[in-house]
């Protein structure tokens, strides 16, 4: 049964990659139509898809593990998968920027941009793409809150992790 979530959500990455692609694909000349316009229309739903799949397989894949042991044991794997990608493309681009354009490098929050943790001395804690190192990261921002949530249900026992959901689900229509 995963295999075909999984290829499902390669397909919900695939038309988010669509969407993309297909403006610079345009810009240089290539006639609109085929499966790129078809992808590139349904690419948005495709984040949401990939994101609903994703945590459908997170949970399937933890549902037996409780605990602080068990939760510090999947924030490490998720940080790790997270920032063993992120931070070598960091450098590079650091690097990059630094030879080519210096002044891009006090443009920046660099505290943003390499721990995906916005500041909280900051008052909106607004992510705000432009402000990062590597703007397409505001994913991973997302993505990192989901997982110190996740981790957060881990720690605690099963009947009390679901109290728990229904309270942030609360808290957050409340300060919405």
């Amino acid at each position: 049964m995963l295999v075909n979530l999984h290829a499902l959500r390669f397909f919900a990455a695939l038309a988010v990659l669509a969407v993309h692609i297909a403006p610079h694909l345009w810009a240089s000349g290539i006639p609109r139509g085929g499966w790129l316009s078809a992808m590139e229309q349904f690419g948005f739903a495709g984040v949401d898809v990939f994101f609903v799949i994703s945590g459908f397989i997170m949970w399937h894949t933890t549902h037996s593990d409780h605990g602080p042991r068990a939760a510090w044991h999947f924030l490490r794997r998720r940080a790790a998968r997270i920032y063993s990608g992120y931070w070598p493309m960091l450098l590079l681009a650091l690097l990059l920027w630094a030879i080519y354009h210096p002044e891009f490098i006090a443009q920046r929050n660099w505290w943003l941009s390499a721990s995906l943790i916005p500041n909280p001395a900051d008052p909106t804690m607004q992510i705000n793409p432009a402000n990062l190192a590597l703007p397409v990261a505001w994913t991973l921002i997302y993505e990192v809150y989901f997982y110190l949530a996740f981790g957060l249900f881990i720690a605690f026992r099963q009947r009390a992790a679901l109290w728990y959901v229904w309270a942030a689900f609360g808290g957050i229509a409340l300060a919405g």
